[in-house]
């Protein structure tokens, strides 16, 4: 056991996070710590953490026991759903000095009921190691992340605090049985919860096929490409169900005590002309699932949720599905593979920026599990809710029909909502906090059905480029909405040249775009343009026709005018041509070359007491 402490490190994560509520913006920067634990992946000694440790970290440092020199680590591996993390660390000192540097071993089995374990960690209150030891109290599946499936969890006695967070539960045997990653929030004492060490190890084994199959794509013999951190996800089986444990249901369906109903079968899921609704799922490779959508682990010593069948496994294994079908018994194949959601459940990597597209004011964002749980922290009224939740709540029921695993179409990959609107004047008048309150989705713009929001950018760009337009037409649909119900929001072409210079201006909002959609419209552009390139003539006949000047711009004269004609174009063209127009004196150039990732004052979604602390200069959190 002495040993086996020797190989959990302290982690110090300095946060860049970004505030959703405002998504150009980042909250103020602050430290937080947490714990790891050294592994061999690939005979390279490697740090699992929790994911929810590392994310948004500009900087993690990690630091071994016993000493006090913080070396500099990357993320290499990363899965919200399984809140794991691996990083690697490039300083061949963190390796030497110590005899006692040596990857834990993992233990083989799931523990048993009342096995002995030691949760190591560095939790609050001190700057050493902690042990605490306590016995397994229950097996038990329950999803890690809000709105995930349900995973294998092992729930313990022993004290799981705020700093333990990715600190290994030892057994007697020294090995790694769980990894520690939350404690019990409610109203009882000495609850913790650990990943078992078969996820842990299901989670590595699939970072390190993955980046070695990267390294083949990118190989070369003359230097070595740096990956971007491989974004491990859960395999699930697509399908919706409910329980059969009425007996009246059973019996309808000719049902004995085993089987769950199919309700909705995902598009691009595993089962997908497979399954449909209506049909009664029994097993998934000969694992009986009961009447109340469970199945027995350890030879029916415990029961979890059936999804535990499909999310302990690897993408691309083959399991075999037996559903009953109008009373026929049926099997079939199934490759499992994750999803693809309609609303994404977490962040894509740990240093994502939200999207955003702002137009005359009013503020579009995709909709996701992140933003949600931002804009519910506090209501419209903004008093803050962390307690309750009760504002998240209310918008998860609202938007309860796209939250409930509904898969990505050809028809539409984001859900675009209206989230805010900045003030700017007469453009945006009367469309206040009563119409976006509950984030209304945009359905159309100018007629043609939005599918994501680079879409709706490229909507507002080819209205905008047509003289004969005068308006922006959006159309939104409240949440939770009867059909036919339409919020309709008008907005003057002119008009909205005048409140995006304004907002530019007071926001400090480094573009009206997020620098994801402004890549992407600009490499649409520059492919165009390259298929263009021989038809010269009918490119400058399209120039004569458009008198509208840039949407950003406010009439500068023809010699004046910028090249880009974007209504997204980026600050630095709009401040450039303002200034030479209007501040002889350099104020707006001055306020440009400010960072373009300044940290935003407004913390609505932050504690009083976060707020004291962060006035001091900074603040560090265990987690």
């Amino acid at each position: 056991m002495p040993n086996a402490m020797r190989s959990v490190v302290k982690i110090y994560v300095t946060l860049m996070e970004p505030d959703y509520a405002r998504p150009w913006s980042y909250f103020m920067e602050e430290e937080v710590v947490g714990s790891g634990f050294l592994v061999s992946v690939d005979d390279t000694i490697r740090i699992v953490t929790n994911a929810h440790v590392i994310t948004h970290g500009a900087d993690i440092r990690v630091r071994r026991y016993g000493e006090t020199q913080r070396f500099l680590a990357r993320v290499i591996g990363l899965s919200h759903e399984c809140d794991l993390a691996l990083l690697a660390v490039s300083d061949p000192n963190f390796f030497c000095g110590s005899s006692g540097l040596r990857p834990l071993q993992w233990s083989r089995e799931l523990p048993q009921l009342l096995d002995d374990v030691a949760v190591c960690g560095y939790p609050l209150g001190g700057d050493a190691l902690s042990v605490t030891r306590g016995v397994v109290s229950r097996i038990d599946a329950m999803p890690y992340f809000r709105g995930a499936s349900p995973l294998l969890v092992v729930q313990v006695d022993a004290a799981v605090n705020s700093g333990n967070s990715g600190g290994p539960a030892l057994d007697t045997d020294g090995r790694v049985t769980g990894v520690a990653f939350s404690g019990y929030a409610g109203n009882a004492d000495n609850i913790g919860y650990l990943i078992p060490a078969s996820i842990a190890q299901n989670f590595i084994s699939q970072c390190s096929l993955t980046r070695k199959e990267k390294q083949n794509h990118t190989s070369n013999k003359f230097f070595i490409v740096e990956q971007e951190p491989v974004m491990v996800r859960l395999c699930v089986l697509g399908v919706t169900t409910q329980r059969c444990e009425n007996a009246g249901l059973r019996s309808a369906l000719a049902l004995g005590e085993s089987g769950v109903l199919v309700t909705r079968v995902a598009s691009n899921s595993c089962v997908s002309g497979k399954l449909r609704p209506g049909d009664v799922l029994l097993s998934i490779d000969q694992e009986r699932i009961a009447c109340d959508g469970s199945v027995a682990v350890r030879g029916g010593a415990e029961r979890v949720h059936f999804a535990h069948a499909v999310t302990s496994r690897r993408p691309g294994e083959q399991v075999l599905v037996e559903f009953s079908r109008a009373g026929n018994r049926h099997f079939v194949n199934a490759t499992l593979a994750s999803l693809n959601l309609l609303v994404p459940i977490a962040e894509e990597s740990y240093q994502v920026k939200p999207s955003f597209l702002v137009l005359a004011g009013l503020v579009l964002q995709p909709l996701s599990r992140p933003l949600l749980e931002a804009l519910g922290s506090s209501s419209s009224d903004g008093h803050h809710h962390d307690t309750d939740h009760e504002h998240l709540h209310v918008l998860e029921a609202l938007h309860a029909d796209v939250l409930s695993g509904r898969e990505i179409t050809e028809e539409r990959s984001q859900v675009v909502v209206w989230t805010s609107t900045l003030p700017a004047g007469e453009a945006n008048a009367g469309y206040d906090t009563d119409l976006r309150g509950d984030l209304p989705v945009l359905y159309r713009l100018n007629g043609i059905q939005v599918k994501n929001l680079l879409h709706a950018a490229q909507i507002l760009e080819q209205v905008q480029s047509d003289p004969s337009n005068k308006y922006f037409l959006l159309e939104f649909t409240p949440p939770n909405s009867r059909p036919g119900d339409i919020i309709h929001v008008v907005l003057d072409i002119e008009e909205t040249f005048q409140a995006n210079e304004i907002i530019l201006q007071r926001s400090g909002l480094p573009a009206l775009a997020s620098d994801d959609i402004l890549d992407q419209l600009s490499s649409a552009k520059s492919s165009k343009s390259s298929r263009r390139a021989g038809s010269k003539q009918r490119a400058a006949a399209a120039d004569a026709s458009s008198s509208r000047a840039p949407i950003l711009l406010t009439g500068p004269s023809p010699q004046e005018q910028h090249t880009d004609t974007s209504i997204l174009g980026s600050a630095a063209a709009i401040v450039d041509n303002l200034q030479s127009q209007k501040r002889p004196n350099g104020s707006v150039k001055k306020k440009q070359r400010r960072k373009r990732q300044q940290y935003s004052n407004s913390r609505s979604s932050r504690s009083s007491s976060a707020e004291a602390d962060i006035s001091s200069g900074g603040r560090q959190v265990d987690r």
